[in-house]
């Protein structure tokens, strides 16, 4: 069984947040206040709440805000360490600069902007039981239009739809519901050396396509949000002030 303490957690954190200007010319946006905390501790606490204590942060821009603010990590009760972009890597390029610091095998990458309620042992289960390189959570898609989609048969991913080509928009001619991959993975480390080192490289446009039909899709229903813009910030911190009532 793959346990929580001992899978380590990698989140991509080293965003630009242009659409979340002027808020982001001094804070990285993983560092956004949400209801009087850096939206990141948030997620942190919530990966502890589920039993993870190894992190590693892959940072970029105002890389050292981040760095500053968490330290070592022992103040939250977590051993953090991190891995900081010089130049712009993207989402793949970010954890092969990280490599070396990558500990465990799998280990989980998700992304330092966005909130989801997801039931992470039940995550690490569905890969344990597939047994395939890569999982990938997938959620219904709520703007379908501008979101990544993929198909599911049999909790094996059986397609990519990258927005904005004409397979995106012909897939959701005939899919009233579709799903959207949620930016969270389990990932074994041999795909590490699938990614180019030194250079911008997308896991969604260059590396995931290799994974079609030997990926898992674990299918999760539960509140999601993306803070991509100050409205979406808005609404979380009004739903996570709902919650604690």
């Amino acid at each position: 069984m793959l346990e929580a303490k001992k899978v380590q957690v990698a989140i991509l954190a080293g965003g630009l947040g242009e659409r979340l200007r002027p808020y982001t010319e001094t804070v990285p946006k993983p560092m956004i206040d949400i209801n009087g905390k850096p939206f990141l501790e948030i997620q942190l606490n919530q990966l502890k709440s589920q039993g993870f204590k190894d992190i590693l942060l892959c940072t970029g821009y105002l890389g050292n805000v981040i760095e500053d603010y968490f330290g070592s990590g022992k103040e939250l009760g977590l051993n953090i360490s991190y891995s900081r972009e010089q130049i712009r890597l993207g989402t793949a390029g970010a954890i092969k600069n990280a490599e070396s610091l990558v500990r465990t095998n799998p280990f989980i990458l998700m992304n330092g902007d966005s909130y989801s309620e997801i039931d992470f042992a039940e995550l690490l289960k569905k890969h344990r039981e597939y047994n395939f390189p890569l999982t990938i959570a997938v959620s219904k898609a709520t703007n379908s239009l501008e979101q990544e989609l993929v198909e599911v048969a049999d909790s094996v991913i059986s397609a990519f739809y990258q927005r904005g080509t004409p397979e995106h928009d012909l897939y959701l001619k005939g899919n009233k519901t579709p799903l959207i991959n949620s930016g969270i993975y389990v990932l074994s480390k041999d795909i590490l050396g699938l990614i180019p080192q030194g250079r911008f490289c997308s896991l969604e446009k260059e590396i995931f396509p290799y994974f079609k039909n030997s990926a898992t899709g674990f299918v999760w229903e539960g509140y999601m949000k993306d803070l991509a813009t100050k409205q979406f910030c808005n609404e979380l911190e009004e739903y996570l002030s709902g919650v604690k009532k």
